[in-house]
């Protein structure tokens, strides 16, 4: 069904473009029909090897329609403005894992509204001599552009860094109660994991693992976090009725779920993920003051294993020493032209948790920010927890955001010295927002609801290219059999499939512009 060309990266002998149409059997205002034209004057192919074209959709479009396009030798560069934007869990339009294929979900239209979906196809570096190709189908309408060849090609720019970011990977308690320091008994527990998890987490890191990041992050949330709670009462961590006690049971959870999450990762290759803390490292808000009281504990447990090696020697020498987040918060380097920092986003203050980067850490940050700009790094990206520009989508969130004071400040921070991207988690959903030259991108998700999605950015000397992957999934369902956590516990049913789809792209250039938004990352209005 599909053939067909995109004429991209092409000289077109002559003509202004290049038009193909089709239309089902029966009268056009009762059938979609399409008509695609491929643009082939100087403005419309870009010295980067871009190619523009148009899909005129006519005919009843009933909502929802799904129009299907494919190409070959290309890619498509972003999801075009008429498609119906996907989030969390709702899979509206999306382009396929390798951005070859695009489903373009419209809205309702009668025959005389025509839709001209436009898109921008790039090819696959330099194929001079080769052919590209093209097609499109909506219903049983589908249509078929002659092969054309490539007359001229462009090598693209070499890829400096990849780094992968899951904020919220994966927001539960997932582990096997026969390891560590629990007090498993089958008798009177179900455990907390099974098949179902151990495939489903095995699909995702594999994924993970086939992108070949150079850096993972997470920007919190890793766990479900409520250790010192025990709701059933079987004391699986021990008793949990002194502030000592629950102490000691936060202590053991951390043997078990830190030390299988942390596990996972090492176990398909992945060495290189970089975390930090979330609310529910800190047993979840809200914060009463027993709870309060088991901060410093929350801290220490996580920091044994992320930022401390087992005889206690932190794993990163940049951490704002002096700060009660001195082991919360870290910097480095992966590459010369690329700086990192996690920032630690709770701060306890007598009867409150305050959600800021305590002042200690803040004027470490400056610091390093200061110096990676002398030392003339060209790309800054900071991850914390909580999003501090808005408006964003969220769902499934007990929607915490920075205090606004505070967020102004560290964000006149983050533009004075040149940061480029915040990733940030807490919402469960994707929302790109630019201030001041910053870019911050929410995202991430609870994984047994199934709203896990992640986001790729390759690293060039220009720019940034930015893509949000998002997985098909089932089950997850609240009123199913559960597995055991020290609260509600997790649904026991869970599947996702592999090959996740592109739900958003968007590109960041060195000078701050931002282009190529679509999709979930597109500009949001609520």
């Amino acid at each position: 069904m599909w053939g067909a060309s995109a004429l991209l990266f092409v000289s077109l002998l002559g003509t202004a473009f290049m038009v193909n149409d089709r239309e089902a059997a029966g009268p056009a205002a009762d059938r979609p029909s399409l008509r695609v034209a491929w643009a082939d004057d100087a403005g419309s192919v870009s010295a980067n090897g871009t190619a523009r074209g148009t899909i005129r959709v006519g005919g009843n479009i009933p909502d929802y329609t799904d129009l299907v396009v494919t190409l070959g030798n290309a890619t498509f560069a972003e999801l075009p403005d008429l498609c119906q934007v996907s989030i969390a869990k709702i899979r509206l339009s999306w382009l396929t894992s390798d951005a070859r294929t695009l489903h373009c979900s419209l809205t309702a239209a009668d025959a005389g509204s025509p839709r001209n979906v436009r898109f921008i196809a790039v090819a696959d570096g330099d194929r001079t001599g080769e052919t590209i190709s093209a097609g499109a189908a909506i219903g049983d309408t589908s249509l078929a552009l002659p092969e054309r060849p490539v007359t001229v090609g462009v090598l693209p720019e070499e890829r400096r860094m990849r780094l992968l970011s899951s904020p919220d990977f994966t927001n539960a308690d997932i582990g096997d109660l026969t390891q560590g320091d629990a007090d498993f008994d089958p008798a009177t527990q179900v455990n907390g994991i099974n098949d179902d998890y151990r495939t489903a987490l095995d699909t995702v890191l594999d994924d993970w693992a086939s992108k070949s990041p150079d850096v993972i992050t997470v920007a919190g949330d890793l766990v479900d976090g409520h250790w010192g709670e025990d709701a059933d009462g079987l004391e699986v961590f021990g008793p949990t009725s002194t502030t000592a006690e629950r102490r000691e049971a936060i202590h053991r959870a951390g043997s078990v779920y830190y030390a299988q999450w942390l596990q996972r990762f090492r176990d398909h290759g992945l060495d290189n993920v970089h975390p930090a803390m979330g609310d529910h490292e800190f047993g979840d808000n809200n914060w009463p003051r027993g709870k309060l009281k088991l901060a410093s504990t929350y801290r220490a447990v996580w920091s044994d294993y992320f930022t401390r090696s087992a005889d206690g020697e932190p794993l990163y020498a940049d951490r704002p020493v002096g700060s009660v987040n001195e082991f919360a918060a870290y910097a480095w380097r992966p590459r010369p032209d690329v700086q990192m920092v996690t920032l630690s986003e709770f701060t306890p203050e007598p009867g409150r948790m305050s959600l800021r980067v305590d002042n200690p850490q803040l004027e470490w940050l400056v610091g390093v920010l200061a110096k990676a700009k002398a030392d003339g790094v060209p790309w800054i990206f900071v991850q914390g927890h909580i999003p501090i520009l808005e408006p964003v989508r969220e769902g499934a969130s007990s929607n915490l955001r920075y205090d606004r004071a505070a967020g102004k400040a560290l964000w006149k921070t983050f533009a004075k010295y040149g940061v480029d991207l915040y990733l940030c988690g807490e919402v469960h959903d994707v929302t790109a927002i630019q201030k001041n030259g910053v870019l911050q991108l929410s995202h991430g998700g609870i994984f047994q609801y199934g709203r896990l999605n992640y986001l790729l950015a390759d690293v060039y000397d220009s720019h940034l290219d930015l893509k949000i992957y998002d997985y098909d999934f089932e089950g997850g369902d609240v009123n199913d059999e559960r597995l055991w956590e020290t609260r509600t516990g997790i649904p026991a049913h869970v599947r996702y499939e592999p090959d996740p789809d592109i739900i958003g792209t968007a590109q960041l250039w060195s000078d701050g512009r931002l282009t190529r938004l679509s999709g979930a990352m597109a500009p949001y209005t609520p």
